[in-house]
């Protein structure tokens, strides 16, 4: 993935609500990605810079996340 790809996100806050978010590499170089933890079932979006290194992470509750998509262009 790189600049202006996407992660969709709809995630349950209870009562019957649903928000929507989405994650954007909006910088030349940036990637965005998701991982899922084994271990939780809790899911993490990434935002990568360039060198390689994480700019920001992005934690979720697995048991919230009804989808997590990447956006196609």
């Amino acid at each position: 993935m790189a600049k202006g790809d996407q992660i969709k996100t709809l995630i349950d806050i209870g009562n019957g609500n649903v928000v929507e978010r989405i994650y954007t590499a909006e910088l030349a170089g940036q990637t965005v990605d998701y991982d899922v933890d084994r271990k939780t079932g809790n899911y993490e979006v990434h935002i990568v810079g360039m060198t390689g290194k994480t700019a920001r992470t992005i934690n979720l509750r697995g048991d919230r996340v009804i989808i997590i998509e990447e956006v196609p262009k």
